[in-house]
């Protein structure tokens, strides 16, 4: 009997630790992750906060971006390191107070 008992103590341990644990990373922004308003748009390329990018071809992105004017508060979702010359972007997100 004990050892059924203690089995299911651990088992609720295990579901509790489980739901209860936040990941440490969860109030950090990733790295990759840009906002601010774009000062430019030129056929696959997007200048936000004075810093040029790439948009990938074929992407979310590239779509997303027809629809970009400048002064739209944006995020941008990078595939790389921002200060990296082959990072693209892979993702716009346009803030809905500047639709």
């Amino acid at each position: 009997m004990r050892r059924s008992s203690l089995k299911a103590f651990l088992a609720a341990m295990v579901l509790v630790a489980g739901c209860c644990a936040q990941p440490a990373f969860s109030g950090r922004p990733p790295d990759n992750l840009i906002s601010g308003t774009v000062s430019a748009v030129s056929g696959t390329q997007i200048v936000v906060n004075g810093q040029s990018y790439s948009v990938k071809a074929n992407s979310p992105a590239l779509r997303a971006l027809q629809g970009v004017q400048v002064g739209t508060a944006v995020d941008v979702v990078l595939n790389g390191p921002p200060q990296a010359a082959a990072t693209q972007v892979i993702a716009i997100n346009v803030h809905a107070a500047s639709r």
